[in-house]
Order: structure tokens, then C-alpha cells, then sequence
């Protein structure tokens, strides 16, 4: 009888054994993989889109409770927090005075956290953008400074050259 069973994590691939410090040294290591051209990828059974998107609370079947407005989504999930906080207190006092009534403060928790995840995970492209520019900000900034030192330091030497030059036109006259 063959057992199959899933495994949390895959072993490494054997093409790691390549990566020898030698290997390296000589710059002899394999080639990255080749960017992805087909619009789905599989990994460890489960499947997933290239351009993804995601998909409105209403789609899988749960409400919205936050204005979708864009601009105000540090309010929502202020409010958002503020709700569950208060959710949270209501089940305490749910379960000293009714035990058997928790499950719909829970219910209702579960809905105020699903919330709170779709509306964080709506702000990832503008924080990746967000990354990307303070990022490239930051490159320019390095490289000005760069050339800026650079310069600086072509003016000293023009600076020197010319001292040098007049030193040696000085001496020949003498």
C-alpha cells in the first residue's frame, strides 16, 4: 500500500550542490531561471496568477464594513481597529454574563479582522510604489553625492596640475 502525503516545504533542488564556494570563485554557478511567460504558476499545489488582483470582500461571500474611498483608508482602519477593540470587550462581558452567546461576537470578529486583512492588502501596491520611489530617491541622492565628490576632486587636481606646471615653467626660466 503506497502512502502519499504533502510536504510542508520541498527539499532543495540538487542544482544547490553546484553552488560550491570554488564554483563561485571560478563564476561557473548556473543561470538564474528564465522570467515567467505563461500567466499561472504552481507552487506546492496551489496555483497562482501572474497578474493578480484582489478580489472585492463581496466576491467571497463576506460584507464590507470600510468606505472603499480612496485616501481615507488610514481612517477605516482606524476604525477598523477602534471596532474590534470594542468586539473584543463585548465577548469578555458575553462570556462572564451568557456563555452560550459567544459564538456571534466571534462571528462578528472574524468579519471586523477579514476587513481589517482586505484593506491592508489593498494598500501593498502603494506601498511597494511608495518603496520604489524612496528607493530610487535615495540612489540619486548617493549618486550626486558621488559626483559631486568627483568633481571636487577633478577641480583639485586641475588645481594641482596648473601648480605643478608653473613650478616646472618657473624652473626652466631660471
Amino acid at each position: 500500500m503506497s502512502e502519499s502525503y504533502e510536504q510542508d516545504f520541498a527539499p532543495p533542488p540538487p542544482i544547490w550542490r553546484q553552488f560550491t564556494d570554488e564554483n563561485v570563485k571560478k563564476g561557473v554557478t548556473p543561470k538564474p531561471p528564465d522570467p515567467l511567460t505563461e500567466e499561472e504558476y504552481t507552487i506546492y499545489g496551489e496555483t497562482f496568477s501572474v497578474n493578480y488582483k484582489l478580489e472585492p470582500l463581496s466576491e467571497s461571500g463576506n460584507t464590507q464594513l470600510y468606505d472603499s474611498t480612496q485616501g481615507k483608508e488610514i481612517e477605516e482602519l482606524k476604525k477598523l481597529n477602534h471596532s474590534l477593540l470594542m468586539l473584543f470587550y463585548e465577548l469578555i462581558d458575553t462570556i462572564l454574563k451568557s456563555p452560550e452567546k459567544f459564538k456571534s461576537k466571534i462571528s462578528d470578529m472574524e468579519t471586523v479582522v477579514i476587513n481589517f486583512s482586505h484593506l491592508i492588502n489593498s494598500l501593498r501596491s502603494k506601498q511597494a510604489r511608495n518603496f520604489l520611489i524612496t528607493t530610487m530617491e535615495k540612489q540619486v541622492k548617493r549618486r550626486q553625492k558621488a559626483m559631486k565628490k568627483i568633481d571636487e576632486i577633478i577641480s583639485e587636481s586641475k588645481i594641482t596640475i596648473k601648480k605643478r606646471l608653473e613650478e616646472c615653467g618657473n624652473e626652466s626660466k631660471k
